[in-house]
This record gives C-alpha cells, structure tokens and sequence, in this order.
C-alpha cells in the first residue's frame, strides 16, 4: 500500500533534515556569506537566529538544532527571543523574511513534488487494477458466449 500522505515526511526525520540542510545552504548563498556555526558576530547570529526560527516551524527545533549544528534549547532561546528581535534588532527583521521565504518555497515545492510522485503511482495502481478486472470481465464473456 502506497503511503497516502506521502508530502508529510514526519515518518522520516532523516528528509527533513536533509530538506532543512538545502534550505540552509540556499539561505546562506541567498545572504552572500558562508554557514559559521561558532561565529558569534552580529551577521551571523542574526542569520542563525532567523533561520533558526523559520525552519523550527516547519520541522521542529530537535531536527533544527541538528541542521544548525546547535544545542535544543538554543532553539528554544531563539524562539524566545524572536518577537522581540523583530521589533528591536535592527537588520533581524529582514534576515527572517528571507529566511521564511526560503524556508517556505523549498518545503511547499518538496511537498508539491512528492504529491506528484503519490498521484503518478496511484494513477499507475488504479490502471492495473481496471487492466485486471477488464481482464477478468472479458473472459467471462467469452466464457458466457461458449
């Protein structure tokens, strides 16, 4: 049986991972500067901070922690402290819609794409399935007609 949600990869931490990963490396590329998960200057913590926060509403903070090189609670304090970095840290505000942006086309695409996969083998399914029962109709014709 064919998984029938097959664009909810929560079965699978694994993908999500290697999807928050992708997703990093096209945030990073998009800000114009390379992933350093010590580095504490202001740029990169602000761009951990909101991508931290964008991905951790798509696939939690355990698997963000994970893509980010991070501890859980550091998550967490992103998370905390997000509201109030938008409103006061000045530059935040525009690395998180960045970051959701990303965040959002990578994960709605995925999900755009496995769907079609889901659908395309259905189709395939169902085919057999009806080839099957003509098959079977048709020779109980013959049969009928003998």
């Amino acid at each position: 049986m064919l998984n029938p949600h097959p664009h909810r990869k929560f079965e699978n931490p694994s993908g999500l991972q290697a999807d928050g990963l992708k997703a990093r490396h096209i945030y990073y590329d998009s800000l114009g500067i390379s992933y350093e998960p010590t580095d504490r200057s202001t740029i990169q913590s602000q761009a951990k901070q909101a991508f931290g926060v964008a991905l951790s509403k798509r696939i939690g903070y355990p698997l963000t922690a994970e893509v980010l090189l991070k501890e859980r609670t550091t998550m967490n304090h992103y998370g905390t402290n997000h509201e109030s970095n938008l409103e006061n840290w000045e530059g935040y505000r525009h690395m998180y819609e960045n970051a959701q942006h990303v965040v959002t086309t990578l994960f709605d695409g995925t999900a755009k794409t496995d769907r079609i996969e889901y659908i395309n083998a259905k189709v395939g399914e169902l085919l057999r399935e009806k080839f099957l029962i003509q098959n079977s109709f048709y020779e109980q014709l013959q049969i009928q007609n003998h």
